[in-house]
């Protein structure tokens, strides 16, 4: 087993048992800069695009651990979600979105429909199988090797073109790209 699937494995079995600040490794009087340097290094080691030659249960690991990681940030950098998930966590509750409240920016409403199902297939999707043009997906394929070469702004970028091509709306790939932009965010960019 490498280190990285070691990483995901560990991660996986304390996930539920970890608040959002440990999640993100960052302290709780962490300011803005220190949680959005906590993300950056959480998003380098479990973003599903880096796990996407992992077989099916480590990506789908990947991408269980990186939501509830993008879930951490956005109530940790929204000061309303934050004070409300500070009160939650001294009452013994570690996820706000377990008690029905969404953690989408400016989410501090409850969410009034049932969740998504997890993913069924065994593997995740890569961004190119997202895409029904040949052009984005040849755009979405060079955003994956972007990905993979760390060139996170040159990803998103090809992304943003490759959605632009696709002429409609892709949802699945609308999110792919907020990933992106939030962990580039989180770098900084």
């Amino acid at each position: 087993m490498s280190s990285a699937e070691s990483q995901l494995h560990a991660w996986a079995d304390v996930l539920d048992d970890s608040d959002y600040y440990e999640l993100l490794g960052v302290l709780h009087i962490a300011d803005d800069n220190a949680i959005r340097q906590g993300f950056h290094v959480f998003a380098a080691a479990f973003h599903p695009d880096a796990h996407r030659y992992s077989d099916g249960a480590d990506q789908r690991l990947a991408t269980q651990i990186y939501h509830r990681g993008t879930e951490a940030y956005r109530v940790l950098l929204d000061p309303k979600l934050r004070s409300r998930y500070d009160l939650e966590l001294a009452k013994g509750n570690l996820r706000l979105s377990a008690l029905g409240v969404s953690c989408r920016p400016g989410g501090s409403r409850p969410d009034n429909g049932p969740k998504p199902p997890a993913p069924g297939p065994d593997e995740i999707a890569s961004l190119e199988d997202l895409c029904e043009t040949p052009a984005a997906r040849l755009l979405a394929r060079q955003s994956e090797d972007f990905i993979a070469a760390g060139e996170l702004r040159k990803a998103r970028d090809a992304l943003r073109e490759a959605l632009t091509r696709e002429g409609q709306d892709n949802e699945a790939l609308e999110d792919r790209l907020d990933d992106l932009e939030m962990a580039l965010y989180a770098q900084g960019d």
